[in-house]
């Protein structure tokens, strides 16, 4: 909550001025097929919900790290390449279930921090030989992420035009219950990422 609420304390950090473009240039990008558009409007849609998002491009790294401070750090694989009706193979898991290593390693995580792997996909369909490789990644559809920034979009207007012009210290406790309401608070985002498993996606 700490990230996000700052945010909105110091103007958006970001999010505005132009804030309205920016909004509709994070939908735009997230709304593509071709993959590094997606992954800039993952990356933007990270820092929307308040985490220190970031999209690495070295080898082994993830797509996109959502990172929630100590608590949660979010690994993000986008399988933009893959077509409804297609195939995830044992290539594409063992690749992704490395990703961990590479946040810890990289962003010197606490050792109490979690460390999810989504992997992002039209299919959820799983190649038979990769089957016993399926533990513990977790499954989001394109349009799912896609639905989720639509949603994002949609509160932090709502919410920046309830509380333009109003001091921060004073409001805190209200626009806070505005975004736990609205389901951006970091368990809500916590809970979306990690609500399906790949194992039940497949079924």
């Amino acid at each position: 909550m700490s990230r996000l609420s700052g945010r909105r304390s110091n103007g958006g950090d970001g999010l505005a001025p132009a804030f309205d473009q920016r909004i509709d240039s994070i939908l735009s990008l997230i709304k593509a097929d071709e993959a590094s558009k997606f992954h800039q409007g993952l990356e933007l849609l990270g820092k929307c919900v308040g985490a220190a998002s970031l999209r690495p491009t070295t080898q082994g790294a993830p797509d996109v790290i959502w990172n929630f401070a100590d608590d949660l750090c979010v690994c993000l694989e986008a399988k933009t390449d893959k077509k409804p009706g297609g195939l995830i193979y044992k290539k594409d898991l063992e690749e992704a279930k490395l990703h961990p290593d590479w946040a810890r390693h990289h962003l010197k995580l606490g050792d109490q921090s979690e460390c999810p792997v989504v992997l992002i996909s039209a299919t959820s369909k799983v190649d038979k030989v990769a089957e016993p490789f399926m533990e513990p990644l977790f499954y989001m559809s394109p349009d799912a992420a896609r639905i989720f920034a639509q949603h994002t979009a949609k509160v932090l207007r709502n919410v920046r035009a309830k509380f333009a012009g109003r001091d921060f210290s004073e409001a805190e406790k209200q626009f806070a219950a505005e975004i736990v309401a609205a389901g951006l608070d970091f368990e809500s985002v916590k809970s979306l990422l990690t609500k399906t498993k790949l194992t039940e996606a497949t079924k």
